[in-house]
């Protein structure tokens, strides 16, 4: 074999084993070591074929030569498998064993060359090829270095084919020594791949390393810091504020001092970390840190050197813990202990502690002061020798006792109360309290004393004080109390009020007392009393929360002032002052009934001699005159409500509808236009039609004579969550209607304003001042209110308030609209008047409409018929009564025995007087309906529909 075949892959051998040499020398990784030894092995080779060239012995250097090439490929393709982290199998190691045998074996057998050389490119090939395919597959676990592993991989294969090819090569001398050069620089180029595949996957190694060292450091609370030292931030944990994502070094922990705890700028105490390097040792300090917000942080600081096996000093661990808390949990039990010592000896009552052996452990100061002596004088002194033994034997009873003592100078409200003073049960005590009550009982007397004079105050009261407490019951009546309920306040006292005082017609003051309660703001309001031994009393009632801030923890108290007697006079006196009033206007009522009676009997008489020639032209005019009798009737009522001021006879309705034609009407005929708006959701009321459409009539002329000229009329209703001064004695309402009339006029005079509502009071010459009177009265008897505001020469604002109406009336509207002959056919009805002409009425107009009547006198025979009507199981199916029989029994007390003998008949209440009680609140009196004379029959018959079908459901 030439020499100069040998000397170039001799050379790059050289080269390979010394840059592989110092790899391993340097990183000290076992693939690089393996790779060192078997290109060594390959190096090796070469060299014993240097003696070949030169003229030695074939046979034993090519032995050498043959086991240099097996070895050197077993050791590379080990050292690929262990860089891809993988073992290799142990039938490589075997087969090189066997080929290194048969090749020591081929010369002695005398064998040729290529027969005992061949396995051994074989064996070369198979395991370049192997350790290729190990490198190619490694390569995809290297993100950044991927590249140079596979290229590595790439040269290990073609040099496993040269391997093959090497017989073919061995024709071709020239090119046999250059491919071993070129495969050594491919080797080459391979090891510096290699290089680079190692150090990055030796850098992702250490950064998994400080990510799981610095994920581990972010779950410590405490705030720790790894410094080196020249006091650079190497390390640190989020606790810490260390900026993880910063370039390590780039912070030192001077910057940091505020969040370690580790203070050590110029000029200021000595720097912990400098200290722990120094000396070696661990350091610790406590300091206070001002944190944002102006409160302090308490941090214990832990500084501890770090070293290396050979001591040589790399920097220090700083452990920042917070221990704010516990700081601030010794400094509260030491406060607590001082505060509770303070507290001890600032307690104005005298306290005591005694141990089991009866001997004083502790005194504060007001009870030492008392003793004459210091708190240290008194410990250890038993309760005999201290002066204390009364105090023992005053809370020995039941352990509260009272003690009058000259020696401590007073009254006391002593107690013992047992205490453990020890962990052991026998180490129990007693703390004895004596509170001074003499001023107590100073005050406790005057009290008394105060409370005998008001109770003589309260009993010569002539007004009726109850007090009730926060669930309703009542707590106290005066003699005036006790005369107008009539019960004599030990019975009453505990009772509920509605008990006491139960509702009367509609009036009650428990409601009342709820409402304050509830809401704390007082209420006033009138009504009527019934006492428990009979009878029937008017008042004027307010309550009042005894604490307005919390009512309903308190109670609330009533004061009643009987005003029966008073409002008996002044009806009286209002009776005389209308009759005198009557006086002003009855020749114009005189001549509106004269007109309407003129209308009657002409047209009476138009109907009868029109019944003589063609009686179907006799209708017209018995239209006319009925009309005539309802418009007679409205002058009757008004004339009532002036004169007398009747109650209201109250249906629920919807104001909306009507206050169309209320207002249009008065203004046919005038320059005055008006504009009307009515709220959709407006809230229907319980209110006497006539009466309101009066009140309505009367603003709305008002504001037309105060527009001579014309103008502008706008009225609105809308709801109202309150009415200011309106009273409503039967109930509290939950709302109102409220109807707004605003004019463009004249407007009103500021020192007229407050004279008004005043009956008589008028600056017209030709008026009678009774129509803003009686609306007034009106509206006050719907338990609403008038409110006016003006400016003269700016017009004036009247709004009337009406409460809405609670719900709805049984049977209200059921048979609205259904013909007489529709609404009782074949009834059985029993019904009384006292007056013959409207008997006779009664009689016919029913027979006429179906029904089936019987038709009394007055009370007596009203009930007897009822009574024998029943006994003979025909029993009448409604009755109509008339309140008023001159000289007889009246239907309110034949209403009360019918309903003895039937409470479910409907009964029906008439009468021609619309004060009366029953008109305005049938079922308040015992009646199930009410009709006002005088009612056509066709009304009385639709009232009388759905009371007759509820009673037979």
């Amino acid at each position: 074999m030439p020499l100069f075949w040998i000397i170039p892959p001799f050379l790059g051998s050289l080269v390979l084993l010394g840059v592989y040499g110092y790899l391993t020398r340097a990183y000290r990784e076992p693939f690089l070591r393996l790779w060192t030894w078997g290109w060594l092995l390959y190096t090796a080779r070469f060299g014993a074929m240097v003696p070949i060239a030169l003229g030695a012995p074939r046979a034993p250097w090519q032995v050498a030569n043959q086991l240099c090439a097996l070895w050197s490929g077993y050791l590379l393709l080990r050292g690929a498998r262990v860089f891809a982290d993988k073992r290799l199998a142990g039938g490589w190691a075997l087969t090189a064993a066997a080929l290194s045998a048969w090749v020591v074996a081929g010369p002695l057998w005398e064998a040729t060359f290529v027969v005992y050389t061949a396995p051994t490119f074989l064996f070369l090939g198979f395991a370049n090829l192997e350790a290729g395919r190990v490198l190619l597959a490694s390569g995809k676990q290297f993100p950044r270095a991927g590249a140079a592993v596979r290229f590595t991989g790439a040269v290990f294969v073609l040099w496993g084919l040269h391997k093959w090819d090497y017989p073919f090569l061995a024709r071709l001398p020239a090119a046999a020594p250059w491919g071993y050069t070129l495969g050594a620089a491919f080797s080459l180029v391979t090891a510096v791949g290699l290089l680079i595949a190692y150090l990055e996957r030796e850098h992702d190694r250490a950064e998994q390393a400080r990510r799981f060292l610095r994920t581990v450091l972010d779950t410590v609370p405490d705030r720790v810091l790894v410094v080196d030292p020249q006091l650079r931030v190497i390390q640190g944990n989020r606790a810490a504020g260390f900026d993880v994502n910063g370039p390590e070094g780039a912070v030192s922990c001077r910057d940091l001092h505020e969040n370690i705890g580790v203070p050590c700028r110029a000029g200021e105490r000595a720097c912990p970390v400098a200290d722990a390097m120094e000396t070696g040792a661990t350091v610790r300090v406590v300091r206070d840190l001002s944190a944002p917000g102006g409160s302090v942080r308490t941090l214990e600081v832990l500084v501890a050197p770090l070293k290396t096996q050979d001591g040589k000093l790399l920097g220090a661990v700083t452990v920042g813990r917070d221990i704010t808390e516990r700081a601030q949990l010794l400094a509260s039990l030491a406060q607590a202990k001082a505060e509770w010592e303070a507290t001890f000896d600032a307690v104005p009552d005298l306290l005591a502690v005694v141990g089991p052996d009866l001997r004083i452990r502790r005194v504060n100061r007001p009870l030492a002061r008392r003793l004459g002596r210091s708190p240290a004088e008194v410990v250890g002194l038993g309760m005999e020798e201290a002066g204390l033994a009364e105090m023992g034997r005053a809370a020995s009873r039941g352990g509260e006792g009272e003690l009058r003592s000259s020696r401590l100078g007073g009254v006391f409200l002593v107690s013992a109360t047992p205490v453990s003073l020890g962990a052991r049960d026998s180490d129990r005590g007693w703390v004895y309290v004596a509170r001074d009550i003499t001023r107590q009982k100073r005050a406790e007397d005057r009290l008394a004393q105060e409370r005998a004079n008001l109770d003589t105050l309260l009993g010569t009261m002539s007004d009726a004080v109850i007090a009730v407490d926060a669930h309703g019951c009542v707590t106290f009546l005066n003699a005036a109390a006790e005369g107008l309920t009539g019960w004599p306040a030990a019975r009453a006292r505990g009772r509920p009020l509605e008990e006491v005082i139960p509702p009367c017609e509609g009036f009650s003051l428990a409601e009342a007392v709820r409402a304050v309660l509830a809401g704390g703001n007082p209420w006033a309001g009138e009504g009527c009393v019934q006492p428990r031994g009979g009878g029937r009393r008017e008042v004027d009632a307010q309550v009042l929360a005894l604490r307005p801030e919390h009512p309903s923890g308190s109670g609330a108290v009533i004061v009643m002032r009987d005003v029966t007697d008073a409002r008996a006079l002044e009806r009286e006196r209002v009776r005389s002052e209308h009759v005198e009033a009557l006086g002003v206007f009855a020749g114009g009522l005189a001549h509106d009934f004269n007109n309407l009676l003129m209308g009657i009997s002409g047209n009476l008489e138009l109907a009868e001699r029109r019944l003589r020639t063609s009686p179907e032209r006799a209708l017209e005019p018995l239209r006319r005159a009925q009309d005539a009798c309802r418009r007679a009737s409205g002058v009757a009522r008004q004339l009532l409500t002036f004169a007398r001021g009747g109650e209201p006879v109250r249906k629920r309705v919807d104001l909306g509808p009507l206050l169309e034609g209320w207002v249009r009407f008065p203004l046919a005929g005038s320059s005055v236009t008006a504009e009307i708006h009515v709220a959709p959701d407006l809230k229907p009321v319980d209110v006497d039609v006539e009466q309101i459409h009066q009140v309505i009539t009367n603003l709305v002329v008002n504001a037309r004579q105060a527009m001579p000229e014309g103008g502008r009329l706008r009225v609105w209703a809308e709801n109202a969550d309150t009415a200011p001064g309106a009273v409503e004695p039967r109930r509290i309402p939950s709302g109102y209607v409220r109807i707004t009339v605003a004019d463009e006029g004249c407007g009103i005079p500021p020192e007229h304003l407050p004279r008004i509502f005043d009956p008589y009071f008028t600056t017209k010459q030709d008026g009678t001042g009774l129509g803003l009177a009686t609306s007034y009265s009106v509206v006050r008897r719907h338990g609403g209110t008038i409110q006016v505001e003006s400016q003269e020469g700016a017009g004036a604002t009247f709004c009337v308030y009406l409460p809405t109406a609670p719900s709805a009336r049984p049977g209200e509207g059921a048979a609205e609209g259904l013909p007489p002959e529709e609404a009782v056919p074949g009834l059985r009805i029993l019904a009384m008047d006292d007056d013959p002409l409207l008997r006779e009425i009664l009689q016919e107009n029913l027979e006429s409409c179906g029904a089936r009547p019987y038709v009394v006198e007055d009370g007596e025979q009203a009930v007897a018929a009822f009574r024998t009507a029943k006994e003979e199981g025909r029993p009448y199916q409604a009755v109509v009564l008339d309140l008023t029989v001159r000289g007889g029994m009246g239907g309110l007390e034949a209403a009360r025995r019918i309903r003895e003998l039937d409470p479910a008949v409907p009964i029906v209440a008439a009468s021609g007087y619309a004060e009366a009680p029953a008109i305005a609140r049938p079922r308040e009196c015992g009646f199930d309906a009410a009709v006002s004379k005088p009612y056509s029959f066709a009304e009385l018959c639709r009232v009388l529909a759905p009371l007759v079908r509820a009673a037979a459901t």
